[in-house]
């Protein structure tokens, strides 16, 4: 989607600029989310927020075993941000080998718990 149609709908606040540009989400109630936009690719991250659940359950608050379970190709990143499993630490992804070609869940954990968890397209700001 278009910056132009995404701010048609209403839904978000104004958009900042750059090339990785982004705006909160009216619904959300709060600054922590925010959708992300690519110059060349239109919109490219979408977070959750409240009780929005993915359809195999997984919502903030999940563990990363429920995490796991849902998703049997879920990845943690393979970098030092990576999921420590010993503190419940860190990021993850899934979704890489469904229909959606470029797009996955993203998953961020603290202390066990899901914090974070989105929609978003490879490459986020990439040209």
């Amino acid at each position: 989607m278009t910056v132009k149609k995404a701010v048609a709908t209403g839904e978000i606040g104004d958009v900042s600029d750059g090339d990785c540009r982004s705006a909160n989400v009216r619904a959300a109630g709060s600054e922590a989310y925010q959708v992300v936009f690519s110059r060349t690719k239109g919109l490219v991250y979408i977070p959750a927020f409240g009780d929005i659940a993915t359809p195999e359950r997984i919502r903030l608050g999940s563990t990363p075993n429920e995490v796991q379970r849902a998703y049997p190709d879920f990845v943690s990143r393979d970098d030092s941000t990576g999921l420590d499993t010993g503190t419940g630490t860190g990021i993850g992804y899934s979704g890489f080998n469904d229909e959606f070609l470029g797009v996955h869940y993203f998953f961020g954990f603290k202390n066990g718990k899901l914090t974070e968890l989105a929609i978003a397209g490879e490459d986020l700001c990439a040209g």
